[in-house]
């Protein structure tokens, strides 16, 4: 695989929405006609997420220390860019919050594995299995 332009060929791929949408309306009509494999083109998919995620990890701090020279909040290449923060939180260190998470695992785990409603026999609560539908997945490992 040729690589020498390959970013060259990352950055030809700035595209507005209305052109994402476009774009995957064509790919979409060309395998409708059949001449494409669609497994191929899953496999080829695959790779590109795959390829996008290592890149846009390995780059994250570089790109944060370049958008910060511009401010919060500006215009780039036709793109919004806003620099902000996100909180998370770790409940964790809660015994609380830890021994009721434990205690959801253990419901969620019953529900799974009863198949009919049945009475709780200390409450007389009726306890009713848990909801699920089945979809079809493919599942990928992209070869070393």
């Amino acid at each position: 695989m040729e690589m020498d332009n390959s970013l060259e060929t990352i950055t030809q791929f700035n595209l507005t929405k209305s052109q994402i949408d476009s774009f995957a309306c064509k790919v979409l009509d060309e395998i409708d006609t059949g001449n494409y494999n669609p497994l191929a083109i899953h496999l080829c998919l695959k790779a590109m997420e795959e390829l996008v995620k290592r890149l846009k990890d390995g780059i994250a701090d570089q790109v944060l220390a370049e958008a910060g020279k511009y401010g919060k909040q500006f215009d780039y290449l036709g793109s919004r860019i806003q620099l902000s923060e996100r909180r998370t939180y770790d409940f964790s260190c809660d015994s609380t919050w830890c021994e009721l998470d434990k205690t959801k695992k253990q419901r969620e785990e019953m529900l799974k594995h009863i198949t009919q409603p049945v009475a709780d026999p200390e409450t007389g609560e009726m306890i009713y299995p848990a909801q699920f539908k089945i979809t079809p997945v493919i599942t990928i490992s992209l070869p070393r």
